[in-house]
């Protein structure tokens, strides 16, 4: 059970700091490479940046645990619009239209899921390889796309239970108003 507590506060941050680790030991080995030997990695520029692809889907699985995509929340913030319309959403009505946000975020993380498998299903059966990274499949370059947001999806439903176990609670409900207060 420890080990499930520790992947499930640790997974993408583990996984994110040893892609950008191993990407900068690779770029900065071809910068030595290049100018002090006058002799270059030939895979080091696509493993780099394989790496990244990597990094970006892991990414947004990270930002969606941490509730910290970027969002159209204008009207659901304290500022212009409350000023101008102090009724125009009750803590409840901010609360109910965060909820179906995250609910809409989860369909559309879930129909890339489905078309980045199909796509790779289809590179998986070309069998097509990658140029110069030792013939690595490039359907492992791809799969990031369905993995990255099938855990987005899991981080989104994660968020979507505690937010609706925390309703009744101002306190527990908006993750950023949690992490932005002193």
């Amino acid at each position: 059970m420890n080990v499930l507590r520790f992947l499930d506060r640790n997974l993408e941050a583990y996984l994110m700091i040893a892609l950008l680790g191993f990407a900068t030991v690779i770029v900065f080995s071809q910068v030595v490479m290049r100018y002090v030997f006058d002799s270059s990695l030939s895979w080091s520029e696509e493993a780099a940046r394989y790496m990244f692809i990597w990094l970006i889907y892991l990414g947004i699985s990270y930002a969606a645990k941490h509730d910290r995509h970027i969002k159209v929340d204008v009207l659901l913030r304290i500022g212009f619009f409350s000023r101008m319309y102090p009724g125009l959403f009750s803590r409840d009505d901010k609360k109910i239209v965060t909820i179906f946000a995250d609910v809409v975020f989860v369909l559309f993380a879930l129909t890339i899921v489905y078309l980045g498998y199909e796509y790779t299903q289809t590179l998986f059966q070309r069998g097509q390889k990658t140029a110069s990274l030792f013939g690595l499949p490039i359907w492992t370059i791809y799969a990031a796309i369905p993995i990255g947001y099938a855990l987005c999806a899991f981080r989104l439903a994660q968020l979507i239970y505690s937010r609706i176990r925390a309703f009744k609670d101002d306190t527990l409900f908006f993750i950023s108003d949690k992490e932005n207060t002193p």
